[in-house]
């Protein structure tokens, strides 16, 4: 919409955005713990934890992130679609969500924690990264730095250029993912490590043309293979088009007009 102009979509689709997404997301908060979202499956299939069969719902900080921003992006939503009265109320739950993700995903280091449930030398998660991207966390500052030093050395893949997403050892956790690939290449660029950026981006577009343009989900660690779902839609190509555009992450906290309160 932003891109397009297209406002007039955002009136037709806010009466149903409104009722079965935006305004779903604070009746998911859990007060229990802290106000981040209640436990679900995070960017994975978590519920399924093979080959345990154990129940993995956790209060994931990769699903307060995105809650973040879908809110933060509803706020502009709302503006096009004539629903001005609609921002004080999205934006005032977009700011305690992101309060309750430093207070309660952060650890007396200031390593972000990828969730609740494990004790923290345990709870690594690279999709953490959407902090940086998002703007909860400086991508310049210590804790980025922090979690960019904990994934370096615990999640990178055997072939040393990309990252799997944590440690919990499922199959799909021991391959590298370009989703996360993808999420540290626009991480990096905001912090100013362009190499390291590129380097990423530049792997996944090789990668890609190796296999007729087609973003893999995941690679083999050791071969590199592609594996997982080819080409992969929303975490392969859709992510490597988020990371192209400088315009999609760390998104200003929005400021409701004298009109709107």
């Amino acid at each position: 919409m932003t891109a397009s102009g297209d406002t007039a979509w955002a009136g037709n689709a806010w009466p149903w955005l409104a009722e079965d997404v935006i305004h779903v997301i604070p009746s998911a908060v859990d007060p229990s713990r802290g106000g981040v979202i209640r436990v679900d499956s995070s960017i994975g299939e978590r519920h399924l934890a093979p080959p345990t069969g154990v129940d993995g719902a956790k209060h994931f900080a990769w699903t307060t992130i995105a809650s973040v921003r879908g809110l933060l992006a509803a706020v502009s939503l709302a503006r096009a679609a004539g629903r001005g009265s609609d921002t004080p109320y999205l934006a005032t739950q977009s700011a305690a969500l992101a309060a309750a993700f430093r207070a309660q995903f952060l650890d007396a280091n200031g390593l972000v924690l990828g969730n609740l449930e494990e004790p923290a030398e345990t709870a690594l998660d690279a999709a953490a990264v959407e902090a940086a991207c998002a703007g909860l966390i400086a991508p310049e500052g210590r804790e980025f730095a922090r979690l960019r030093e904990a994934c370096d050395a615990r999640l990178v893949t055997p072939l040393g250029r990309g990252y799997k997403r944590s440690d919990d050892a499922t199959p799909d956790d021991e391959r590298e993912s370009a989703f996360i690939d993808l999420r540290f290449a626009r991480a990096f660029a905001l912090a100013g490590q362009r190499d390291r950026a590129e380097a990423l981006l530049d792997w996944i577009t090789a990668q890609s043309a190796l296999n007729h343009d087609l973003v893999a989900e995941f690679y083999d660690p050791k071969s590199a293979h592609d594996a997982g779902a080819t080409p992969m839609a929303g975490y392969g190509a859709g992510a490597y088009v988020l990371a192209l555009r400088s315009d999609f992450d760390q998104p200003a906290h929005p400021r409701v007009a004298e009109g709107e309160r």
